[in-house]
């Protein structure tokens, strides 16, 4: 039995020969086909880009933009300020953010053979005045996310909870972690004998109508009940930490509607 695999117009073409065609030599070759063709597939498709644009300025989801990566790869943002690239090849690739009356940005995307899900987050500045130009600023603030921070990035540019990265982390530089939490709405702290925070989140002015939040530390539930979070992580260790305190602020991909999901370095 001979199973080939060829490539006509971009698609793959399965050729099977045997001489002694049985039901049993054709499950093996479908067998075959099926375990062989996902990898070459993957091969083919490269990684996949979204993203999120918003306003620098007023935080605002910006529709309309063009995204261009390499020479030949475009999208444009939905009104969600969204969008999505595809069959992006491993290498080093020039990217640029362009829409009208705002600044256009350079910034420089690195796939590697391992990627597959890459997530750009990135804000672009209005032109200030008319005397102004929307000159291409090359951005350093851009953050191009990977595995397995994309779902992050991804859920902060929906904007259904509070987030903090690790850039916001170090410009508050605080000696808890903890501490992020202390302008969050419904915050209530808690402390033991050795003054160690435990948290819980109220929507109300009685404890009754609060919630204590299930912590995540990078996808896995660290036990139940309360849980000390200055404990768990020290505030350098994090690349990014989403906050729920309950509905309607529900984090996807998580069960519960009322969590504290760190992500660490």
């Amino acid at each position: 039995m001979i199973v080939a695999f060829m490539k006509a117009r971009g698609r793959v073409l399965v050729y099977i020969h045997s001489r002694m065609t049985t039901p049993r030599t054709g499950r093996l070759a479908l067998l075959a086909a099926a375990l062989l063709l996902p990898g070459i597939g993957r091969a083919q498709r490269g990684a996949t880009l979204t993203g999120g644009i918003t306003d620098a300025t007023t935080g605002a989801k910006l529709a309309g933009v063009e995204v261009q990566v390499g020479d030949s790869l475009r999208a444009v943002t939905d009104a969600r300020g969204r969008f999505t690239l595809e069959a992006i090849t491993p290498g080093t690739h020039e990217g640029r953010l362009s829409l009208e009356g705002y600044r256009s940005k350079l910034l420089e995307l690195e796939v590697r053979k391992k990627d597959h899900r890459l997530f750009l987050a990135a804000a672009l500045e209005p032109v200030a005045a008319e005397t102004d130009t929307a000159a291409t600023k090359r951005d350093t603030a851009t953050v191009v996310a990977y595995e397995p921070y994309v779902a992050f990035y991804r859920r902060r540019h929906l904007g259904m909870g509070y987030f903090f990265t690790s850039r916001d982390i170090a410009r508050l530089d605080p000696p808890r972690t903890s501490d992020l939490l202390r302008d969050i709405p419904g915050t209530w702290f808690s402390y033991d004998r050795r003054g160690e925070a435990y948290l819980s989140f109220h929507l109300g002015p009685s404890p009754a109508n609060g919630c204590v939040p299930a912590i995540y530390l990078d996808g896995t539930r660290a036990g139940g009940g309360f849980i000390s979070l200055d404990a768990l992580v020290h505030p350098n260790r994090i690349e990014g930490l989403e906050v729920y305190t309950g509905l309607p602020l529900r984090p996807m991909d998580f069960p519960e509607s009322c969590a504290i999901i760190v992500w660490t370095r």
